[in-house]
């Protein structure tokens, strides 16, 4: 996965969570200190930091959840 990808993987995800939370990208801005567009940018693929990433998922009530991939060194 690209770096772009990547970011516009995350910006749907944050997307997705936000209007299954009832929460409009002005709401979200006006929790977080910034503007409406910038949230927008976000969702539409524009970089963020972790820090920005995790104030935002703190404010819809979500968290990081990094899932151990299991993969055998042994079937490399």
């Amino acid at each position: 996965m690209g770096e772009k990808e990547f970011y516009t993987t995350i910006g749907r995800k944050i997307s997705e969570l936000r209007q299954s939370s009832g929460v409009t990208q002005s709401e979200l801005a006006q929790k977080i200190g910034v503007s409406q567009g910038f949230i927008g940018s976000i969702e539409k693929g524009d970089k963020l930091s972790l820090s920005r990433l995790q104030q935002i998922l703190d404010i819809l009530g979500y968290e990081f959840n990094f899932q151990e991939k299991k993969t055998s060194l042994m079937s490399a």
